[in-house]
């Protein structure tokens, strides 16, 4: 009776050691996956508890509010609509390895279907690595974050996001909405898309290192810079915007408030009627093109006047740029004069722009506009072919 006794303390002893009271550890035995509640507030740990098929099964949007730990090889299915979001103080540790991903996807079907994983938290410690997410991307039931349906979309949130796999999301890969930290994203695959592979809020881009990241088969092969849900962007940070395996893609008005460096190797396709416009005094624009690595700004259709072009108009002697291949734009006067040009040079203010071993194509009435009804600017050109208008 006393070594029974003994045996039964020790092992609660053990049990006492090795879990928390609140931990709820979802890893029933059994061949037949587990459905996740709906509600998530203590510290639940999900296991790969079924190695040969599905763990866990997901029909609801899950309200994620404690910490949500996925071990490795976890296997999760996602109803139509279902979704996962890590809100107010939620955490989410979804930590696979290479030899042992963690798995979701949908239960059936080869077109996306469920929702997605969103990211909207003050939590500390997210992660998501070694993760495969597919057929995510689809559905209506969640609201706002939903708007964009993406496979993960994250909102005013730090998180680190390496070594996932997305393919087949029904619109988009990764959705940055706003005022987010994404750290140590690297090793990413997002594949076969309906749309874009990401969409990036423009003031969120200095955290990302894109070159490290692989875009594959999306049927809009560029990465899409937003400003949530305005038409246009406006830049009201310190901001580079670096080099990313695919170009980047502007829709509508982007304004630069403060100071923006495009770097070298960048590419940039515009919208049609898109402009790129600079006009806050003593704010610097440069794009910083090399020889090997030249900038390339042109429209999505290779026509002349296709978007609006550049307007730099503000107080400033920062307006610098270099190794740049621009074309196809000139569709907007803005306001300054009737030319339309690539590139327009005007203010209020004396300005001076200037172009080291540029090129100008396909542009509207000529390569540059420089309107000086309030001012006499100065331009700095090497290039002698460039054509030059001035009202």
């Amino acid at each position: 009776m006393q070594k029974q006794l003994l045996f039964c303390g020790l092992a609660l002893v053990l049990l006492a050691t090795s879990c928390s009271k609140d931990d709820n550890i979802i890893n029933n035995n059994g061949d037949n996956p587990l459905a996740l509640e709906c509600k998530i507030t203590n510290r639940t740990v999900l296991t790969d508890r079924n190695p040969s098929g599905v763990d866990y099964i997901v029909d609801c949007g899950v309200d994620v509010r404690g910490e949500l730990i996925i071990e490795a090889g976890t296997s999760i299915q996602f109803k139509d609509g279902a979704y996962l979001e890590i809100y107010q103080t939620g955490i989410i540790k979804a930590i696979g390895t290479a030899n042992n991903p963690i798995k979701m996807t949908n239960t059936g079907g080869a077109a996306a279907s469920w929702a997605g994983i969103y990211l909207n938290t003050q939590g500390i410690g997210s992660i998501i690595s070694h993760v495969q997410i597919e057929k995510a991307g689809e559905g209506t039931s969640h609201g706002a974050l939903n708007y964009f349906k993406a496979a993960i979309t994250v909102d005013a949130t730090k998180v680190k996001i390496n070594n996932v796999i997305i393919d087949r999301s029904g619109e988009i890969g990764i959705v940055s909405i706003n005022n987010n930290v994404i750290e140590d994203f690297s090793n990413v695959k997002i594949s076969n898309c309906i749309s874009y592979p990401m969409m990036i809020n423009a003031n969120d881009i200095n955290t990302l290192d894109l070159s490290l990241n692989t875009f594959i088969g999306n049927k809009k092969q560029y990465i899409f810079l937003h400003n949530y849900f305005e038409s246009g962007i406006e830049i009201n940070k310190e901001t580079i915007l670096r080099a990313a395996p695919i170009p980047y893609f502007f829709k509508g008005r982007l304004k630069i408030q403060k100071n923006f460096t495009i770097a070298e190797g960048v590419q940039m396709v515009m919208d049609q009627d898109a402009t790129i416009e600079c006009s806050t005094d003593g704010t610097r624009f440069a794009i910083v093109g090399t020889q090997a690595k030249r900038v390339i700004i042109k429209g999505e259709n290779a026509t002349p006047a296709y978007w609006g072009g550049i307007l730099v108009a503000g107080k400033s002697d920062f307006y610098k740029f270099s190794y740049l291949d621009i074309s196809d734009g000139g569709s907007a006067d803005f306001g300054w004069g009737t030319n339309k040009a690539n590139i327009k040079l005007t203010g209020y203010w004396n300005s001076k722009l200037e172009l080291l071993k540029c090129t100008s194509t396909r542009s509207g009435t000529c390569d540059i506009a420089v309107h000086e009804s309030w001012s006499s600017q100065t331009l700095i050109n090497d290039n002698t072919s460039f054509s030059v208008c001035k009202d």
